[in-house]
């Protein structure tokens, strides 16, 4: 199978991580430990190993390989023990799931029970769903911000953004009677992983509480990790991005691509959280 080659399975594709989760599953259908290349073909066959086999792959050979199969249902088995399952595991998870990849994940510790007959490995099984539970992932938080005149375009970017599966603040869904709308839009700015800065005509001419959202938003960037996607500017037709905004790249949402740009923000904005959370990172 070249690794060029996109590939759509409806079985998951089984990936064993390291020698002994290789032996534990000779159904797998790519194998990646650097011991397994030094066996003879009939000692592999004899283990039932028929799988392909990646031996000690730097990172451009791993990245080709996952590329084949990414957008597949993957199940990666380790028993998270030695030089692959330590180092290996994250990035292999890390880039499966930032190309769309469905993960499901097979953690194999293996036990040493006192007493054990010679040659058995007691296995416990820990199935997950990666993004449940290793990523630790929720659903990405996204404030919008816009002017009234501009609730009707705001509306459909609204519904689309949900369709992408974010958490989105839109003031006439989130905010409920009786509740002092001041304080939950400053709330809400600052509990957001994105913010979303809708602009028009309308937007940048007016004067008024839109750009005070902005204002807080741009506080809340400056608490933000260097480098870190957090206000995007999106322009619901042609016009003057203002100037304090002008340091962050636009989309025009009225192109073609603009939905799909935006698609591609958010998708980056929830990669990146998932690996500061795996990192232990803020």
């Amino acid at each position: 199978m070249s690794p060029n080659n996109s590939v759509k399975l409806t079985m998951p594709f089984v990936i064993a991580l390291g020698e002994t989760a290789a032996k534990l599953h000779p159904e797998a259908n790519l194998y990646i430990d650097n011991h397994l290349a030094y066996y003879s073909d009939s000692f592999r066959q004899t283990l039932g190993l028929h799988g392909e086999i990646l031996h000690d792959p730097d990172e451009q050979m791993l990245a080709q390989r996952l590329d084949a199969i990414s957008g597949s249902q993957v199940e990666v088995i380790t028993t998270l023990q030695g030089r692959y399952g330590l180092s290996l595991f994250g990035p292999i998870m890390n880039h499966l799931i930032d190309r769309g990849t469905n993960v499901l994940v097979t953690i194999e510790p293996i036990l040493e029970i006192t007493g054990a007959p010679s040659g058995v490995l007691p296995r416990i099984r820990l199935r997950r769903s990666l993004e449940a539970s290793v990523a630790k992932s929720r659903q990405l938080r996204v404030f919008l911000c816009h002017t009234t005149k501009d609730k009707p375009l705001v509306r459909d970017l609204y519904r689309r953004l949900q369709g992408l599966g974010a958490e989105v603040w839109f003031d006439e869904e989130s905010l409920l009677p009786g509740q002092d709308w001041n304080a939950e839009i400053r709330r809400a700015i600052g509990d957001s992983d994105l913010v979303i800065v809708c602009l028009s005509r309308r937007a940048v001419d007016k004067v008024g509480y839109v750009q005070k959202e902005i204002r807080l938003a741009l506080d809340c960037a400056d608490e933000q990790p260097g480098g870190a996607l957090y206000i995007v500017p999106v322009k619901l037709e042609e016009c003057e991005v203002p100037n304090r905004l002008k340091r962050w790249h636009w989309v025009n949402l009225w192109e073609d691509v603009g939905p799909d740009r935006l698609a591609q923000t958010l998708h980056a904005r929830a990669s990146d959280l998932r690996r500061r959370e795996m990192s232990g990172g803020a």
